[in-house]
């Protein structure tokens, strides 16, 4: 099962939980328990405080001026190695109660001998975050994932699936906050949400993933007003959380994000949004979600240096002042339609109905999608899937229709519907999809239905 099936599956757990005890309140701690035991095993929340005490021993026996330690005989063994930044890699490399001490004096010897500045520390509890080693480069991480794949490679238990993971081994970057806090928070506050809103069918990771990119857009529009080193750190996890929580999330995204970080801890190289499209497109979701009836007359105000009608919730309005000038409105929306291989109106208002139609602003495609998925069966049992993969792949590529069968009343449906609107996009959040790739798009497509018919 890979990362993204098993973020699923753990709030699929917390989602079970909280329908099953409608009248109890979910709280952080609960989730936070449940996160740091996921997927550990029976050995979970096991004390091992008799083992962590034989591992300081060990470490004890090492003489070097460079290394101290410290054991507090409650929670855990600290090792520290050199100078560490205040901005590392955090690795997470959680292993059974069996292999703990064996496992864990090795690990912190080599990173002495291979003079890797390091801060880290094991629990002593049994948990998916027990061992969590803090270094200063890339090349420091890549050293000691290698070493742990090739030397600690028994006992070895899963790690948090939201985390960025190499080769089994957890990987953020938090510098004085905590990964595991802001995460459990950001679940507890969808969940609120949803429970308060009578959503909780919509409790899932797709939607969770959305709601932290909102949450991130709140606080880097905050913070490009008012920086401060604390809230910079927070929204440096949601961005990461907003990397990792796609299905299309590489390690590779977690290396170009953690080399960007790397640069300087808050300078002007930290990573900042700057595009005026992502403002423009921002500021008219935000707005229509809270005063649908501002939109499109708020664009078109615009033009004329008036913004009062876009709202200021989230910083819409201030992301958009900043960024993007009125001169940049009509052409940004004349690329975006040209990118869906449409032809931009030279005529402003047709111009800017069509871009706000393409945006499918309400987000749900619940209806459309259905159409899409409903015309495809019964023109698949009707005649076969061969004619319904091919008027799909028409419907995608040329917004034709004529290849499903009507049999149902789903053609018409689709023309009444779905035709004029973004169908790729559609298909995208119908899918939970962030990929372009048509090609990908149709296969997951195929795969998700279940014809119970032969080839």
């Amino acid at each position: 099962m890979n990362n993204y099936a098993l973020m699923s599956k753990f709030l699929e757990l917390i989602k079970s939980f909280a329908l099953e005890n409608p009248d109890k309140e979910i709280t952080y701690n609960f989730i936070y328990s449940e996160l740091i035991s996921f997927n550990v095993g029976p050995d979970a929340h096991q004390k091992v405080a008799d083992l962590c005490e034989k591992i300081y021993f060990n470490l004890q026996k090492i003489e070097n001026p460079k290394l101290k330690l410290e054991w507090d005989n409650k929670y855990f063994v600290k090792c520290f190695y050199g100078k560490t930044n205040g901005n590392e890699i955090k690795l997470y490399i959680p292993v059974d109660k069996e292999h703990l001490v064996d496992s864990t004096t090795k690990l912190f010897s080599y990173m002495i001998e291979a003079d890797i500045p390091n801060a880290s520390k094991v629990a002593t509890t049994i948990r998916n975050d027990n061992i969590v080693v803090r270094v200063n480069t890339i090349e420091d991480a890549e050293k000691v994932i290698a070493y742990a794949n090739a030397h600690l490679n028994v006992g070895r238990l899963n790690v948090n699936p939201f985390l960025a993971n190499d080769n089994s081994i957890g990987l953020a970057m938090d510098n004085d906050d905590s990964f595991n806090f802001r995460l459990c928070q950001l679940i507890k506050e969808f969940l609120d949400f949803c429970k308060d809103n009578n959503k909780m069918d919509s409790f899932n990771n797709a939607n969770f993933s959305d709601f932290i990119d909102k949450e991130w857009f709140k606080l880097h529009t905050s913070n490009l007003m008012n920086t401060s080193s604390d809230s910079l750190d927070i929204e440096d996890i949601y961005n990461l959380l907003r990397k990792t929580t796609k299905p299309n999330f590489q390690i590779k995204d977690f290396y170009d994000f953690a080399d960007f970080k790397l640069i300087d801890k808050y300078d002007n190289h930290r990573e900042r949004i700057t595009d005026p499209s992502f403002y423009l497109e921002q500021a008219i979701r935000v707005t229509y979600s809270k005063y649908p009836d501002n939109i499109p007359g708020a664009i078109f105000n615009y033009f004329y240096d008036e913004v009062k009608a876009f709202t200021k919730e989230d910083y819409a309005r201030a992301g958009l002042v900043k960024y993007v000038k009125k001169e940049q409105v009509v052409p940004l929306m004349q690329e975006y339609v040209k990118s869906l291989g449409m032809k931009a109106p030279t005529d402003s208002y047709d111009l800017v109905k069509l871009y706000i139609k393409l945006l499918n602003l309400d987000r749900d495609v619940t209806e459309e999608f259905a159409i899409i998925k409903n015309a495809y069966i019964s023109t698949a049992r009707k005649y076969n899937q061969e004619q319904a993969d091919g008027a799909l792949k028409n419907l995608l590529l040329w917004n034709y229709t004529m290849y499903f069968t009507d049999k149902d009343g789903y053609r018409t449906l689709l023309e009444q519907k779905v035709i004029g609107k973004d169908i790729k996009k559609i298909m995208q959040l119908g899918l939970n999809l962030e990929t372009d790739d048509l090609k990908v798009i149709i296969s997951e497509f195929i795969n998700s239905i279940d014809l119970g018919i032969q080839r």
